[in-house]
């Protein structure tokens, strides 16, 4: 269980009077700025880098990548596997670089009516990654749980300030057993689910945003979260999975850095500044460069 919630005495990411938890609303409705336009720990994590460049990604979003459209696969068959086969096809290799190629894709698109297309390796990988999550009795307990109304899969949260959509949030899984915990789902190569490493990456890519912004979302909608879980599972053999608790200390520092971000881009908004800004701060070497290069003299 976490230590003592103390996010609270932080000053709000930005100031809201309203809450909404909903449930039903599709992932690409959920991304579209549009239709909900409130910041996500994505936009925050570009923020982090510089606001002009949180900026352009936001009006110019990037086609998905092949492990975007892996991750979300495998989303679908661990969380909603009853459902797997009516958004996703399977399909032969296709040389899609030839000019036959080309022609097949176009037929089996036509064919799949809206659904994606997997091809083969893509679709026994899903099913090993499903079946290796099924055999992880704490991540088969978060995703099942114990009873239908105890978990809940890809619900939206969203904070309101005047009618404007300021923030949105979306846990992989909401899981009401033992405690009200939220869990999100990653995939990652072979041997990369390994703890050391995968504390690394939470580090340097600021996947703790996510998490934080996450559980700031529901504890503002007054809906206290005890426990947040990273499911992490490998897509080559032997598809390893586990399970992995966040110390709440992740959660209240990466809400004061949401905070100050929130203010960095705020200020940016108002008076956009080119690049990463002005008066930075002198390149000094760090420890590891003065004590490699010490190390050297000797």
């Amino acid at each position: 269980m976490y230590a003592k919630k103390q996010w609270r005495k932080y000053v709000s990411i930005y100031p809201f009077d309203r809450s909404a938890i909903q449930e039903g609303i599709a992932i690409e409705d959920y991304h579209n700025r549009e239709i909900n336009p409130g910041l996500s720990s994505t936009n925050f994590r570009h923020i982090s880098t510089s606001p002009e460049y949180a900026y352009h990604k936001r009006m110019h979003p990037g086609k998905q990548t092949k492990d975007m459209q892996e991750g979300s696969m495998l989303h679908s068959i661990i969380t909603e596997p009853e459902t797997f086969e009516d958004h996703y096809m399977l399909t032969p290799k296709i040389n899609r670089q030839s000019k036959a190629g080309k022609e097949a894709y176009a037929k089996y698109m036509e064919e799949a009516d809206g659904k994606q297309l997997v091809n083969q390796d893509q679709w026994d990988m899903a099913l090993q990654v499903r079946d290796s999550v099924k055999a992880n009795r704490e991540a088969n307990l978060l995703i099942s749980g114990t009873a239908p109304h105890h978990t809940r899969v890809e619900v939206s949260g969203f904070l309101y300030n005047k009618d404007k959509q300021t923030v949105k949030a979306r846990p992989d899984v909401i899981s009401k057993y033992p405690v009200m915990s939220l869990a999100d789902i990653k995939s990652r190569q072979g041997g990369a689910a390994a703890r050391d490493i995968f504390l690394k990456d939470l580090i340097n890519h600021k996947i703790y945003l996510q998490a934080a912004l996450q559980v700031y979302v529901w504890e503002s909608a007054g809906i206290p979260i005890e426990n947040y879980y990273y499911i992490l599972v490998e897509k080559a053999p032997p598809f390893q999975a586990v399970v992995y608790p966040l110390d709440r200390q992740f959660i209240d520092l990466g809400i004061i850095e949401l905070n100050d971000l929130s203010i960095r881009w705020e200020r940016w908004m108002e008076d956009p500044t080119p690049g990463y800004g002005y008066y930075q701060q002198r390149l000094e070497p760090p420890a590891w460069f003065i004590k490699k290069h010490g190390d050297s003299d000797e």
